[in-house]
């Protein structure tokens, strides 16, 4: 397995940073308000472009786990809140693991 990459390592420790933030300030699980691909490649000090890029690649492979458009100043459009994947309890993860669960259930 090749090893992580440097921005892919810089966006993911800003993250975690982020997560760590997050948790000092108390906020409850059903609370906490994603971050978006531009703030973290502000935290990680990277690129726009190769900060949307990695973003998507690290959705893909579920590392950060898209929760819900927030408006941004700045943006015309509202832009997708990300939360690292080990922040969401099992219930709000959506996969396949949730479906074969729900179907022995059934």
């Amino acid at each position: 397995m090749r090893p992580r990459g440097e921005v892919r390592a810089a966006l993911s420790g800003a993250a975690e940073q982020w997560a760590i933030e997050q948790a000092k300030a108390n906020v409850k699980p059903e609370q906490l308000r994603g971050v978006t691909w531009r703030q973290l490649a502000e935290l990680a000090c990277v690129g726009y472009a190769a900060a949307r890029h990695t973003v998507k690649t690290m959705v893909k492979a579920q590392e950060l786990v898209p929760k819900e458009p927030v408006r941004v100043p700045g943006s015309r459009r509202p832009m997708t809140a990300y939360l690292p994947a080990h922040l969401l309890m099992p219930s709000e993860k959506n996969g396949l693991d949730a479906v074969m669960r729900g179907w022995g259930h059934s």
